[in-house]
């Protein structure tokens, strides 16, 4: 009788434990199944690559292809796991994160997503955004990586050359100096950087023989790739003449070597401070380019692409 009574009340125990069981499984909504995507990407200013990662939700993983920046995933359970290895440009390391992410994405659902942003040594956060998540209300969740010692998946011929231009950062201070006196509309730089990632246009000013083009706008640039310059060719003009107005729009794209940056300046590290001049002839054609520091002068190799185009 005595083991009738104890049997019966162990199957009552193990009933109840699995009734929890469930139910702490459906508050999470571990057996639903949901559409939502994963991204990831560094934080300002600090560029990784993404060599190998897994996603794992309950049965299923998923990854984000090698080459892409986020993954749509359709009708899976929300990932309580995840291992990443990534490159840090910026410390010119490997890390390596394997870890529960269970606390973070359970309340992940259809139409959000999942963001990853990497900062340096071994940082990244983890933000859910999206459809029933305000800006002031997103969940975000701070994760560190291990330093590993890895090899690159395949050889990459740039690497040396990212990881010095993203490390060693530089300022250069731009001056254009035009001989036929046209009107200088615009000058834009793109980071040297910006040859690898993706980042943002430096629409800083520029000493135009002298004067400033925008009082508002820095003189001090990142190290350039190429610069885009548009002018309006009104040279000899009347000021507010009709012919003035209409004066045509020319649009110069200057493209310099990458090689040959990476050459100046890994001959001398150490410098921080660069000046850029740009020296267009009487025609407005392009007619040099150098880069100097102290009594150090170099002329840039350029690549030139003309747009003209009418100003009405």
């Amino acid at each position: 009788m005595a083991s009738k009574i104890w049997n019966y009340l162990l199957l009552i125990l193990i009933l109840t434990l699995a009734g929890a069981i469930i139910r702490h499984e459906i508050s999470y909504d571990r057996f639903s199944r949901f559409e939502y995507s994963v991204r990831y990407s560094g934080k300002d200013g600090t560029f990784i690559k993404l060599t190998d990662n897994h996603f794992y939700a309950k049965e299923d993983t998923f990854s984000v292809p090698d080459g892409e920046s986020s993954v749509q995933v359709q009708k899976m359970p929300v990932p309580e796991k995840i291992h990443l290895v990534w490159f840090s440009y910026n410390d010119d390391a490997f890390y390596e994160f394997e870890g529960n992410i269970a606390a973070m994405t359970r309340d992940l659902g259809n139409h959000n997503d999942l963001r990853m942003e990497f900062g340096d040594k071994g940082t990244f956060s983890v933000t859910l955004s999206g459809e029933g998540w305000s800006a002031d209300d997103k969940a975000t969740g701070s994760y560190r990586g291990k330093k590993v010692l890895r090899s690159w998946p395949e050889p990459d011929p740039k690497r040396d050359k990212m990881v010095f231009f993203i490390r060693n950062k530089k300022e250069v201070t731009p001056y254009l100096f035009l001989e036929s006196g046209s009107e200088l509309s615009e000058i834009r730089f793109d980071p040297v950087t910006d040859l690898y990632f993706p980042s943002s246009e430096d629409y800083a000013d520029s000493l135009s023989n002298g004067v400033l083009l925008h009082d508002a706008r820095p003189a001090i640039i990142r190290l350039p790739s190429r610069f885009t310059l548009k002018f309006f060719r009104n040279a000899g003009m009347k000021p507010g003449s009709e012919e003035d107005l209409f004066a045509p729009l020319m649009e110069m794209m200057v493209s310099f070597d990458d090689d040959q940056l990476y050459r100046i300046l890994k001959s001398d590290p150490e410098e921080k401070r660069f000046d850029l001049k740009i020296n267009l002839d009487k025609d407005d054609n392009l007619k040099s380019v150098y880069l100097s520091a102290h009594n150090k002068v170099h002329r840039l190799k350029t690549s030139i692409v003309y747009a003209r185009r009418s100003s009405g």
